[in-house]
């Protein structure tokens, strides 16, 4: 726990002030609330007692001053801690998603989506809830326990050891309630995540359950999951709802004592009306107070529970490489980019003995992949499902890297240069292409914010964007919904293209990206490629269609993760049984292709 505190420790900077000031505030409160009871004591002894009004005034006069001064501390703390909660979530916040914006792709999918969108939300509202409670009543509720501990002892020892007594029941309850609920809420955590990647996927699916009518289906996975999840939080709610009834209990049998006891100290003079009720109330306050402190257990359980589980994603290891350029939009690195994508001589992109195995895998999805790309060299990478495609993709991109081998240009590994530049040496285009809610321009302009307006609508013409475009009237300010759900999936697909055109790389992936086009469409794509292509551009084009690579200066065939074929067209035909099956099977397109 404290190392995880001293990991947190930047976050605390910005409100040191609201640390320091809004306990001092807090226990100026407490000391004015011990000593109203002093107060009461001596107006009811001097003033009720003898009948003396003036004196019951002028002890009233005091406790409403008191009091106004307490609610003005009070207001201050609470303003404090609503700023600093604030202010911290704030900071975690950012520093979390700044975070998992760097995270490779194998740890993203290790811990899920609904899992990370929990720790972003669900669990730093938890800590803020813990910072928050810290200044308000971590000092306040201690020191009103043992300062009216002290009081009551001075007031009358005797007595006050008949509450002293019940204390460490009260302990043992708080002790018993933590180390269960501690457990508990952990699986609580982990059954809300569960939870709401069910809830992600169904949304994001709602589509396939409707057509395939499994709507009732869902419904019921979904409703056992809730109840097994209302379950363990019930439990957890259980336990914790023992705290104050028990602890009450306690102190009330504790105070019928006192007021026997004190009744009798009355009766023979040892003790007045006054201080019977000053030490009723050090009492209630004693005891309200550890209710206090029993409940900050339960919320400081919670919080420490979700702070572990930020910490555990604070500090995983980087294996992106891409720690402070990932976002792509920092000043430098499009300046350190600009520099080496124009300045670096062209050179060959090397493989050697590539491979690569997935976490949790026992077979290579990529082995002894050994080739050289030459400089503006395009390559066709063909292959059938599971073979490796996407697998090298991802691996030339630097979102992986190699389990054995390396890729190298000029000398350097090609994950260090993505980072260097980035992610602008190498740009891969998936086949489900992600648009973000903004307009098709905020959506260009993510690649290249200089980009200019001429220069997008190139981009979008190469593309085969720019049709569908113009006739929106409202053009590159045409509204993108989540994910680009009011377009098509070609046109998403077109879209993506002619994004990462705007970055100009050495190197262009195209992973089946154009999938969702029809023939035309994509014979135009490749033709108006070839016709723009910048002097310094690769273009690697990965499909299982042979009309899509068949125009690559080289084509790579892949099986079951091993090179088997690597040539043009016509020496694959002659060389390569598996290439030849694969145009077999697509003869009619490929004719039309090279005729």
């Amino acid at each position: 726990m404290i190392d995880n505190l001293k990991i947190m420790a930047p976050y605390f900077k910005k409100i040191r002030l609201y640390l320091s000031l809004g306990p001092i505030f807090k226990l100026t409160e407490a000391i004015i609330e011990l000593c109203l009871p002093l107060l009461m004591a001596r107006m009811i002894d001097e003033g009720v007692g003898a009948g003396n009004s003036a004196v019951i005034r002028h002890y009233g006069i005091w406790m409403l001053v008191l009091v106004i001064v307490a609610v003005l501390f009070s207001f201050s703390c609470q303003y404090m801690a609503s700023l600093a909660s604030q202010g911290f979530g704030t900071e975690v916040r950012n520093g979390v998603f700044h975070r998992i914006m760097t995270l490779s792709t194998e740890q993203l999918d290790e811990f899920g989506s609904g899992s990370l969108t929990n720790r972003l939300t669900v669990d730093i509202n938890q800590m803020q809830v813990g910072v928050a409670m810290t200044i308000r009543l971590l000092s306040r509720a201690p020191f009103l326990c043992i300062g009216g501990l002290l009081l009551a002892l001075s007031i009358n020892w005797k007595l006050s050891l008949v509450l002293l007594a019940t204390i460490p029941l009260v302990v043992i309850i708080l002790r018993f309630v933590m180390l269960a609920t501690v457990r508990t809420y952990h699986v609580v955590q982990s059954g809300l995540d569960k939870l709401a990647q069910l809830i992600q996927d169904n949304l994001s699916g709602v589509r396939v359950i409707r057509a395939f009518d499994r709507g009732d289906r869902e419904r019921a996975i979904f409703n056992e999951k809730n109840l097994a999840w209302q379950t363990i939080i019930e439990k957890a709610g259980r336990i914790a709802a023992l705290i104050n009834p028990l602890s009450v209990l306690i102190f009330n049998f504790g105070v019928v004592a006192v007021l026997h006891l004190g009744g009798k100290a009355i009766q023979v003079g040892t003790l007045t009306q006054g201080e019977l009720i000053a030490l009723i109330n050090y009492f209630n306050q004693i005891v309200m107070a550890l209710i206090v402190v029993a409940n900050l257990a339960l919320t400081f359980t919670r919080s420490f529970t979700a702070l572990d589980r930020v910490v555990e994603l604070l500090k995983l290891p980087d294996e992106s490489k891409a720690a402070d350029s990932i976002m792509g939009a920092d000043q430098e690195m499009r300046h350190k980019a600009r520099i080496l994508l124009a300045e670096q001589p062209p050179t060959d992109l090397v493989f050697e003995q590539l491979g690569y195995t997935y976490p949790g895998s026992s077979e290579p999805a990529l082995r002894e992949i050994s080739f050289r790309l030459k400089p503006c060299e395009s390559l066709g990478i063909i292959g059938g499902t599971g073979s490796g495609k996407s697998t090298l993709a991802r691996l030339i991109a630097g979102y992986s890297d190699p389990t054995e081998g390396h890729i190298t240009w000029s000398g350097q590994d090609i994950s260090t240069l993505q980072s260097q530049t980035g992610f602008r040496f190498v740009q891969l285009i998936f086949q489900k292409a992600q648009l973000f809610t903004g307009t098709v321009r905020s959506n260009l302009a993510m690649a290249n914010p200089e980009a200019t307006e001429t220069e997008m609508r190139e981009a979008l013409e190469i593309a085969q964007a720019a049709s569908f475009v113009r006739s929106h009237m409202e053009g590159l300010d045409q509204t993108v919904e989540r994910g680009g759900m009011n377009f098509s999936g070609g046109q998403r697909q077109r879209l993506a293209i002619a994004r990462s055109l705007l970055v100009c790389p050495h190197y262009l992936i195209m992973d089946d990206c154009s999938s969702g086009l029809d023939y035309a469409t994509d014979a135009a794509l490749y033709r108006a490629l070839e016709r723009w292509k910048d002097p310094r551009l690769s273009l690697l084009i990965i499909s299982q269609r042979v009309y899509s690579v068949v125009r690559a200066d080289r084509i790579l065939v892949l099986d079951n993760g091993r090179m088997v074929g690597l040539g043009k067209h016509e020496e694959l035909l002659e060389n390569c049984e598996l290439y030849r099956e694969i145009v077999a099977s697509q003869q009619e397109e490929v004719d039309d292709e090279t005729a």
